[in-house]
């Protein structure tokens, strides 16, 4: 018993001296991002000034936000500017979008899609609102559009 103590003490000194005695690094933009209600250590793009002119059809995402239930399970339009995009994650991109409108301070939706847009685009998507998705490991999201296709052009 007395070498198996000895035996794992000197493991976790081994792994410990490979990383430097540091915890990985996760690469973020902490410093233009902030945490994420609901997710910890999920972040959210910060705040931008967008004025998006509300087009028949097109919900806004402070609609969106404010009556999640709504919406759950339908086909929506939303029109925004690109915050952020993460591509090739779980086999789609993942797009930050905002419109200038919020409910409670959220500000941000997340939509997954094959497109990829770039960071400032003004863009109309078009996918299914999904509520409560938990995709294991601390991805969860309160809503989600999913599965966008572009709905108009894109604009820089």
């Amino acid at each position: 018993m007395k070498y198996l103590f000895i035996i794992l003490v000197a493991g976790a000194v081994m792994i410990s001296c490979n990383r430097g005695g540091k915890a990985p690094v996760m690469a973020d933009s902490a410093s233009q991002s902030e945490e994420m209600p609901g997710s910890p250590g999920r972040l959210t793009p910060a705040k931008v000034d967008v004025d998006i002119e509300k087009s028949e059809g097109v919900v806004s995402i402070g609609d969106l936000l404010s009556d999640k239930k709504k919406y759950d399970g339908k086909v929506v339009t939303v029109s925004g500017k690109v915050t952020k995009v993460n591509t090739a994650i779980m086999g789609r991109n993942w797009v930050h979008l905002q419109d200038g409108t919020e409910h409670e301070g959220e500000y941000d939706l997340t939509i997954t899609t094959v497109l990829e847009p770039v960071e400032g685009d003004i863009i109309t998507l078009t996918g299914k609102i999904t509520l409560d998705k938990d995709f294991g490991y601390g991805y969860f999201y309160d809503i989600l559009m999913e599965d966008a296709v572009v709905d108009g052009a894109i604009t820089q």
